[in-house]
C-alpha cells in the first residue's frame, strides 16, 4: 500500500515508480528490479535490511535511508556494504530513521551497546557478556524509560 502511493505521488511529480525488493521475489524478479533501478529516472527503491543485505550490488547509489534496525548489527553492516563497494567512486551516505519517544530508542541503544561489544571482542579485548542481560535491559528500558514517553 505505502508503494503504491509513493507511485502515484512520484507518478503526479514526473518521476519514475519505485522499484522494491522484498524476501517474496523470485532471483529473476529481484535481478529486474535492480536493472529497473539503475535505469535513468529511476530514484528511489524500497528494499528489506534482510533482503537488501545480501547478492546485490549497490555501489551506483549514493544516498541510503534505512528505516528498520536490525538485532544483529552484522545484518546492517551487511545492507549497508550493498552500498560501499571496492573501487566505489561517488561518497555514500547511510541514514537509519528513528522515530523519537518510540522503543526504536531504546532499541538503538541496545543494538549500538552490541555493536560494541562485539567490536571490542573481534580487536582481542577480554569481554564477558550475554544476550540475556542484553535483553533484560531492553526490557528495562521499556519499562522505566518507555512508561514516562509512550503507552505500551
Amino acid at each position: 500500500m505505502l508503494k503504491d502511493g509513493l507511485n502515484s505521488y512520484l507518478k503526479d511529480g514526473g518521476m519514475n515508480p519505485v522499484c522494491e525488493i522484498h524476501s517474496g521475489l523470485s532471483s529473476e524478479d529481484r535481478q529486474n528490479a535492480i536493472e529497473k533501478f539503475k535505469e535513468d529516472g529511476n530514484r528511489i527503491m524500497i528494499a528489506s535490511t534482510l533482503a537488501s543485505g545480501e547478492g546485490l550490488n549497490l555501489q551506483f547509489c549514493s544516498d541510503a535511508i534505512m528505516l528498520e534496525r536490525q538485532w544483529n548489527p552484522a545484518n546492517e553492516e551487511q545492507a549497508e556494504a550493498r552500498f560501499h563497494r571496492f573501487g566505489q567512486v561517488n561518497p555514500v551516505t547511510v541514514t537509519y530513521m528513528l522515530a523519537t519517544e518510540t522503543i526504536d530508542e531504546y532499541f538503538t541503544e541496545i543494538v549500538e551497546q552490541k555493536r560494541a561489544i562485539v567490536a571490542q571482542t573481534l580487536d582481542g579485548k577480554e569481554m564477558q557478556w550475554e544476550q540475556n542481560d542484553l535483553m533484560r535491559e531492553l526490557a528495562q528500558m521499556i519499562v522505566t524509560k518507555g512508561s514516562k514517553r509512550f503507552k505500551l
